[in-house]
């Protein structure tokens, strides 16, 4: 496979994720959670562990829902139905139900018991800044550096990151400076100038307009110059103050993808 076509299937994604906007319904994204016992009271009830299990496989299905409009919701069934199977490991220890668990041989729906356990951490992550833009953005950068391996992807990855930023009223230079480095590990010249310029029109048009220039003063190639200069021109003919809701919905499609 050659290098255009590699770097062709990751942009195709990123697209579709980016262009997305059907969510699973789930009728708890208000806040109401579906009424659960906690795991000790179910204890105290002796209800049995096969019970108990079938408990912890409805609230990951409810998790499994909500994660697709909310972390913070997400988190509580996760952490839910992860603290029901601990409840049959610690209280049924010897059951051939709680060795299966253990031993990864019984999955709770979609996960093992390991693999829930990272599921919770994960979620962790993104719920604790959910309600923050300018933090979620931040997050959504650092992950991006990781994930994506093609320099196109990863370039059009930032450039849409950093304009939600800039429209989320960030004005952080130190969040520009760390998307100016992932941008100049980019290896592709080509690749590397759409970023920058990405970047440099989302730092005018958050205001940030030395910091755009500094763009402009650190690019040796006169035509990628011109290229980042016209980029800030049109972004601050195009500014917004605030994060528009489809553009949230975007942002959250997007950080799934890095789960």
């Amino acid at each position: 496979m050659n290098k255009i076509a590699k770097i062709q299937i990751p942009v195709v994604v990123l697209a579709l994720l980016l262009t997305t906007l059907f969510f699973i319904p789930y009728e708890n994204c208000s806040g109401n959670l579906p009424k659960t016992e906690s795991p000790e009271e179910l204890i105290k009830k002796k209800l049995p562990p096969d019970k108990i299990f079938k408990k912890a496989i409805k609230q990951v299905d409810y998790g499994e829902k909500a994660v697709q409009e909310s972390y913070v919701q997400a988190l509580k069934h996760y952490q839910n139905a992860l603290e029901l199977v601990e409840a049959i490991l610690n209280h049924y220890p010897s059951s051939e139900l709680a060795l299966n668990i253990s031993l990864g041989n019984q999955k709770i729906g979609n996960y093992t018991y390991a693999q829930l356990k990272d599921k919770v951490n994960k979620i962790k992550e993104w719920a604790q800044v959910e309600s923050d833009p300018v933090s979620f953005i931040l997050l959504l950068a650092t992950k991006i550096a990781r994930k994506f391996e093609y320099a196109r992807a990863k370039a059009d990855a930032l450039r849409w990151i950093a304009s939600a930023y800039a429209q989320a009223g960030g004005k952080d230079i130190q969040i520009f400076n760390q998307m100016l480095q992932i941008a100049r590990q980019i290896e592709d010249a080509e690749d590397k100038a759409y970023a920058l310029r990405s970047i440099a029109s989302a730092s005018a048009q958050a205001g940030l307009f030395n910091q755009a220039l500094e763009i402009v003063k650190q690019t040796n190639n006169d035509k990628v110059k011109i290229y980042v200069l016209s980029g800030i021109g049109i972004s601050l003919a195009q500014s917004k103050a605030i994060l528009d809701p489809e553009t949230q919905k975007l942002l959250h499609q997007l950080s799934l993808s890095l789960l």
